[in-house]
């Protein structure tokens, strides 16, 4: 009797995934290179070294990058800021190229019919709306009584644009705050809420996310919160419609000073990328995967200049130098169905890369190098259609689960509930049978 109950308990317990594992994608040669469909016209090279900021694309395929140096509040005199377009044949359509004391350009994005930039000018928070032709339709600032600055941008829908950014005192220890805040389509605040963590946010359609190093938040235009879960470590998040992720590393970037980071999340250097990825509409956590990139003899190379995008299918993309390789790779990740696609797109003479998944699937790069200044590249969704073949089959990756498989409290309520039944029925079976054979 009790064989037969643990037979029901097995027969009805819901099936159990493995949810957390390690995954090791080799480079060797058999990592196919890839020349872009399309390789922007090139800008003039600054004297200084220029460093991308951001990075947004149009439905249409249009290019939008912001632009700055990256020692520009050490030098004593004017630095370049720049917002470039480029038409989708890579021609440069128009650029905003000026030198100024104090003001810098950190983010960008776009809607059908605006680009949105932010920044800093005069040590306030920085906002400006261009039309896709190049025209200043309005800029403003705000002025919160210290140093502020406006990291990155992002609009809604509904035409609700997000900053966020950070206000704190110019002298050590440089005591302030993060702060999120929204515009309207005439650049007036609608509301500001101020965070000790970098809330970074991103859009889809109609929610606003905030990833804050340990939390993760969804909100809607009107600043409520839909939900929100916390995170352990580090992270930053990348989502879209249809796909949300959180990724971490073992090495954050370090600055001289907490509010003053260009890239709030950017990793400098690491040998591992954990990823979690999770449900968009109720901020479940779904799986979470370790990705490490090594040789032939599973030793680990260092990945500096992580930049990941969403595209419309909910996949990650993530663009990375594996700096022992001088390589650049670009590789789709799908943490759920194990499965991921990687090429070598240039090697290291390029720098400061962004990437933004676009238009029917399409990879966009900015990207910038010494010798021949800024440019852009695209490649299309049929040259890096993600592969559907399992990591752990695939020739230049391995699969190795590391922890026992994760079982939700729900799926656990149901198990003891029916075994708790099953016993139940074997102990009244049991006395019944006793008293029976007692007659």
């Amino acid at each position: 009797m009790c064989v037969v109950s643990l037979l029901m308990i097995v027969i009805i317990a819901p099936q159990i995934q493995i949810v957390n594992a390690d995954t090791e994608i080799v480079l060797n040669e058999a990592i196919p290179s890839l020349e872009p469909a399309v390789f922007g016209n090139m800008t003039p090279v600054d004297p200084l070294q220029i460093e991308i900021s951001d990075i947004s694309v149009t439905e249409d395929g249009c290019i939008f990058i912001v632009a700055h140096c990256p020692s520009w509040r050490y030098c004593t005199g004017p630095t370049e800021v720049s917002l470039i377009a480029w038409g989708s044949d890579g021609t440069i359509m128009w650029s905003q190229i000026t030198t100024h004391y104090d003001r810098i350009y950190f983010g960008v994005c776009n809607d059908e019919n605006f680009v949105y930039v932010t920044g800093s000018w005069n040590h306030d928070i920085l906002v400006e709306k261009y039309t896709f032709d190049g025209e200043l339709v309005w800029n403003t600032t705000t002025d919160m009584g210290q140093i502020e600055r406006g990291y990155e941008v992002q609009v809604m829908d509904d035409g609700t644009i997000i900053i966020g950014g950070a206000s704190y005192e110019e002298e050590l220890p440089y005591i302030g705050d993060y702060i999120l805040l929204a515009m309207n389509q005439t650049g007036h605040t609608q509301w500001s809420y101020a965070f000790d963590r970098y809330p970074s946010p991103q859009c889809d359609s109609e929610s606003l996310y905030i990833t804050t190093g340990t939390t993760v938040q969804k909100w809607d235009s009107r600043s409520s919160v839909i939900w929100m879960n916390e995170c352990i470590g580090e992270h930053f998040g990348c989502v879209k419609d249809r796909g949300g992720y959180t990724i971490s590393s073992i090495q954050v970037v370090e600055h001289y000073d907490k509010f003053s980071l260009l890239y709030m999340n950017d990793i400098t250097s690491s040998s591992e990328l954990n990823i979690t990825s999770w449900n968009v509409d109720t901020g479940e956590e779904k799986d979470s995967s370790s990705l490490r990139l090594c040789d032939s003899t599973h030793n680990l190379f260092n990945c500096v200049g992580v930049d990941t995008s969403v595209d419309q299918n909910g996949m990650l993309w993530i663009i990375m130098n594996a700096k022992e390789r001088e390589s650049w790779y670009l590789m789709s990740y799908n943490v759920t169905s194990e499965s991921t696609s990687i090429y070598k797109v240039f090697d290291e003479q390029w720098c400061w890369v962004q990437l933004e998944m676009g238009p029917y699937g399409n990879a966009y790069l900015a990207l910038f190098s010494d010798t021949y200044g800024y440019t852009v590249m695209r490649f299309d969704s049929n040259q890096i259609l993600p592969s559907t073949t399992p990591i752990a089959s695939s020739s230049t990756t391995s699969l190795t689960p590391t922890t026992f498989p994760a079982v939700e409290l729900t799926d656990l309520q149901a198990i003891f509930a029916v075994a708790f039944g099953v016993a139940a029925f074997d102990l009244i079976l049991i006395l019944y049978l006793k008293r029976r054979v007692s007659e």
